[in-house]
């Protein structure tokens, strides 16, 4: 007999619950104080209106992720992070069920236990979890639109499984609109799924097959957003600034810079599994192919080519974040699990006897690690929360210039602050100015100097 612990909606819930747990130890870290703020100027938000002046300056001095943050400024501007705690838990559980449903192709088929795979498969591969998923800005820009890009794909998917599949002429008009804001999203994300609807639209041109309504409207609306997120005027000013951080001659040719980003992306693909999954991938397909004498699905070659446009498209891109890897994971791991499941896999009758003891053991170990990350994120929310307070304590007795000792130690991935920009000793620098127009001083550093004297 099936045991309910096991159904589908308490793993939801389980992880849900893990995943809320995190997201509430972790503070308002460095962009999250930036984008507080009218972009681009000393005031703070404080209407709707505000966001769209803000975002128009962004898109016209920084780039051109205007709907990536436009989320993270409605919940600054909200001003309780419980409140964005509660609908990033939501989506990330979206997340993980829109993955589900691209593994599977049906909604129905979704597993207690291939969901549960799916959550442990990110936690131990993605290089900058916390930054991802955790982290305000981070999430908004990566797990929300993340979260688009799959759900703009499930009618693509479902049409593809099948041909008679279409929508209505209004959910069609709504596919302009939502592939409009998937092609808004980041530009790694949305280079990878328009190599993906490429690759789609051509074979089904080869194949001499009709388009739908929804096919044609969710390909122009994605196109229009991917060109307005690219021709952003703040784009260009941005890759300027990111060649002189990384201290690039200015006359370089181009060849030679793209040569350069070609094997520094390389590097970064390799370091976060990405050739692993490659092999994977490539070994699997041949045997299934050749010995097992089946066919492997088109959008299983989808998915793959839209992973490796994830990761190659940023030869275009001074710089490569691990944060910006989830997008090449993502495809990655569905092409992956799209071929796992078509292999007979035979479970040991120990297992079968077994199914509860198996998952406690596995739980186990998985607990630890979790238990491990999460006394590092409460840690920092501790050390974050001492901060606030010495700062206002300093405030109340009229020192406004705020010299900090304790820098924020993050050593997990799982951290949203590890690798994040803390306090620097410049009070000019980014995030210290942000961070010390939010709390009302002069300035705020970081220093060696021991002040509890």
């Amino acid at each position: 007999m099936k045991l309910k612990i096991f159904d589908l909606k308490y793993s939801v819930i389980a992880v849900g619950f893990l995943f809320f747990v995190y997201n509430y130890f972790t503070p308002l870290l460095a962009d999250d104080y930036t984008y507080s703020f009218l972009f681009g100027t000393d005031k703070m938000l404080s209407s709707v209106k505000d966001i769209f002046i803000s975002q128009y300056n962004h898109y016209l001095l920084h780039g051109g992720r205007c709907v990536a943050h436009f989320f993270v400024q409605i919940f600054l501007l909200v001003g309780n992070k419980l409140v964005f705690n509660l609908f990033n838990t939501i989506v990330y559980c979206c997340f993980i069920l829109l993955i589900c449903f691209h593994i599977k192709g049906s909604f129905r088929d979704i597993k207690s236990g291939l969901f549960n795979t799916v959550n442990i498969f990110l936690w131990f591969l993605l290089p900058a979890w916390g930054q991802n998923f955790l982290w305000l800005s981070g999430s908004c820009n990566y797990l929300w639109t993340s979260t688009l890009i799959l759900l703009f794909l499930v009618p693509y998917r479902k049409r593809n499984d099948n041909p008679a599949y279409k929508l209505s002429s209004l959910l069609s008009i709504l596919m302009f609109f939502l592939g409009l804001l998937s092609g808004w999203s980041s530009e790694n994300s949305a280079a990878a799924v328009l190599c993906l609807l490429i690759a789609l639209l051509l074979m089904k041109s080869i194949k001499k097959e009709k388009f739908t309504l929804f096919e044609i409207l969710g390909a122009v609306g994605f196109l229009i957003g991917f060109i307005l997120m690219l021709s952003a005027p703040g784009n260009f000013i941005r890759y300027v600034e990111a060649e002189q951080l990384n201290a690039v001659p200015l006359n370089e040719p181009f060849l030679i810079k793209l040569i350069r980003h070609l094997i520094s992306v390389t590097f970064i693909f390799v370091k976060n599994h990405g050739l692993l999954f490659v092999v994977l991938i490539a070994w699997l397909g041949y045997d299934l192919v050749r010995y097992q004498k089946q066919k492997i699905e088109l959008f299983t070659i989808y998915y793959f080519i839209a992973g490796m446009a994830g990761a190659y498209s940023m030869i275009m891109s001074p710089f490569f974040p691990d944060r910006a890897f989830l997008i090449v994971l993502l495809f990655l791991l569905i092409a992956f699990f799209n071929l796992v499941q078509k292999i007979e896999i035979k479970i040991p009758e120990i297992v079968k006897r077994n199914i509860p003891i198996f998952s406690i053991l596995v739980f186990m170990f998985f607990m630890y690690p979790y238990l491990e990350a999460g006394r590092n994120i409460y840690g920092i929310n501790s050390r974050w929360n001492e901060r606030i307070n010495y700062i206002e304590t300093q405030k109340s007795q009229g020192i406004t210039d705020i010299e900090i000792t304790d820098p924020l130690s993050a050593w997990s991935r799982h951290s949203a602050a590890y690798e994040i920009p803390d306090l620097y000793d410049a009070p000019e620098r980014y995030p210290n100015k942000a961070i010390a127009d939010f709390y009302g001083i002069n300035s705020i550093k970081r220093t060696d100097k021991d002040t509890s004297e």
